[in-house]
């Protein structure tokens, strides 16, 4: 049976990891910058089922089916690599509903290449079947929010599925359908300068089924909130959050990367965003845990 793993770097004993989770848990002190976060709108998203700790991802949540060869390769890594430095850089809004703070590491970044080539060959794929598809466009009538355009989009995707040669996608619930339905809708609504980049992400994601970002460096990032719905600009984040972001955050060296998954005692509620509907989905699901450490060359 195939599990999920996937591979952070905990802001652990850092004022920015304080405040970020007593963000996540509303537990804010009343003035706090982040409570316009919370109030008059709840953004925080699915930040909760993460394992309710700031971090950066290096690996996403992919299911396995050999997690221990995983947990070897992982800490095998590690070991003959020095401690990174993490630099934050500025604020993002990734896909549209995530509020991100955007990193520099280049030896991070030369170790996340490391391990995605590594472990890939783990990842647990299977393709679309006919099923998802049923459920899917069940699922957009059920809901009822732009039904038409939604099903027309549904049915594009399909065919480009079909024409792709129906490739095995990542067995992951987070990377099947609804995800390749975000990519396509990306593509289509992208300005004339980002279309090529979103065509790139799509094809990647069809090809080698991981995630698209994993082609590329630059997207190290640590997420504030994923609830974010269109109502609020970049700029108005920057000007509320950044500047308490630079003094809590600063520049972060970790001793070590952690391994997460799923925490089956653990159900958390979340919010989060449904591409085949394009609306706020309430859901529960298990929470992550800490599976085991992988230390860097010298932090022992």
């Amino acid at each position: 049976m195939d599990v999920f793993r996937s591979v952070y770097i905990l802001a652990e004993e850092t004022e920015y990891a304080a405040w970020v989770e007593a963000f996540w848990k509303a537990t804010l002190p009343a003035g706090d910058c982040l409570g316009a976060l919370l109030t008059p709108e709840d953004l925080r998203g699915e930040v909760t089922a993460w394992g309710m700790w700031p971090h950066w991802t290096l690996l996403d949540a992919l299911t396995l089916s050999e997690p221990v060869t995983f947990a070897e390769i992982v800490q095998a890594v590690c070991r003959l690599c020095p401690r990174p430095v993490i630099q934050p850089v500025g604020l993002a809004i990734f896909g549209g509903t995530s509020l991100v703070v955007r990193c520099e590491s280049p030896g991070l970044e030369q170790v996340r290449a490391v391990l995605i080539g590594a472990t890939r060959h783990l990842i647990g794929r299977v393709g679309l079947a006919d099923e998802e598809f049923q459920k899917a466009s069940w699922w957009i009538h059920k809901v009822g929010n732009n039904v038409e355009q939604n099903l027309q989009a549904l049915k594009q995707v399909r065919a480009l599925y079909h024409q792709a040669g129906s490739p095995p996608l990542p067995s992951s619930r987070h990377f099947r359908l609804g995800f390749l339905v975000r990519l396509y809708k990306e593509v289509e609504r992208a300005p004339a300068e980002a279309k090529l980049h979103k065509e790139r992400q799509l094809r990647y994601f069809l090809r080698y089924a991981e995630p698209p970002w994993y082609a590329n460096a630059g997207s190290l990032h640590t997420t504030i909130a994923s609830g974010l719905q269109g109502t609020r600009s970049l700029e108005s984040f920057t000007a509320l959050l950044w500047p308490t972001i630079q003094r809590k955050l600063g520049a972060y060296t970790p001793r070590h990367l952690t391994i997460m998954g799923e925490d089956p005692q653990n159900e958390i509620a979340v919010s989060c965003f449904d591409w085949l509907t394009e609306t706020f989905v309430e859901e529960k699901r298990p929470g992550f845990q800490v599976i085991a450490q992988a230390d860097f060359a010298g932090a022992g």
